[in-house]
């Protein structure tokens, strides 16, 4: 299972939609140097693939796909002032890694000060972001969204999927509702034979909920806000987000 999920990734081996190439390919990376350093024990599992997997989680480890990582657990464990030290020494290198940037550091003035004011320019970068489609421009705007309290439906890509060269591309569709929701929310995937995970995370990054089919998922004790949803499956994934609103 992890070296069909996961193994073109690493390999650098997939496919992804001409348009949106350097973007679908990091965001892939992203995936996976995330879940991998969440569950270390899929990175060697004594076949052939584990030096591909070594070698990714290394390289990758010196990346900025781990800072942002790293920064999103400073987060979660409410480590405001560490993450703004990490911020200042995070230079950004495409679109996706600005975005953290600029959506990060507001984020983290709002939680130091608790001032929940904006400054012009600060509402208009966040608006900027917050318009972008997070299926390439990554999960800030998704939280952009949340500080702006901003509900924005995505048009769809018509090659927004991940391709693997081995596998039949089918129409898949990520189902999330009530959406905003209260008490329990409905994730189900159409068009997938078999999903092998699915994750819910909070703003900060940290997995609220895991499971491997859909699922209604009771958010009484979950904080109003937007959560982001993310399906594997073989030969890709589906993002979506949802919202709490008491």
């Amino acid at each position: 299972m992890r070296n069909e999920t996961f193994g073109s990734i690493v390999t650098d081996s997939s496919r992804y939609p001409e348009n949106y190439y350097s973007e679908f390919r990091y965001l892939a990376r992203q995936m996976t140097f995330s879940i991998l350093k969440k569950n270390p024990d899929l990175i060697v599992m004594d076949d052939d693939s584990d030096t591909s997997f070594v070698s990714f989680y290394n390289e990758t480890l010196t990346s900025n796909i781990n800072k942002i990582d790293s920064l999103e657990t400073l987060l979660a464990n409410k480590a405001y002032v560490a993450a703004d030290t990490l911020l200042n020494y995070f230079v950004d290198t495409n679109n996706i890694e600005y975005n953290y940037k600029r959506v990060y550091r507001i984020y983290i003035k709002l939680k130091i000060y608790g001032d929940t004011s904006l400054t012009e320019t600060e509402s208009d970068e966040l608006n900027a972001i917050a318009y972008e489609n997070p299926l390439i421009y990554g999960k800030a705007v998704f939280i952009a969204r949340n500080i702006l309290r901003l509900e924005i439906y995505d048009e769809e890509l018509s090659s927004a999927r991940l391709m693997n060269p081995n596998k039949n591309i089918t129409e898949s569709k990520l189902l999330i509702y009530p959406n905003p929701a209260r008490e329990y929310v409905k994730i189900e995937i159409t068009g997938i034979e078999k999903v092998y995970s699915i994750l819910v995370s909070d703003i900060t990054g940290r997995i609220i909920f895991s499971g491997n089919q859909s699922n209604i998922i009771n958010t009484s004790s979950f904080s109003p806000g937007i959560y982001f949803v993310k399906t594997i499956y073989d030969g890709g994934s589906l993002n979506g987000s949802f919202i709490i609103n008491r």
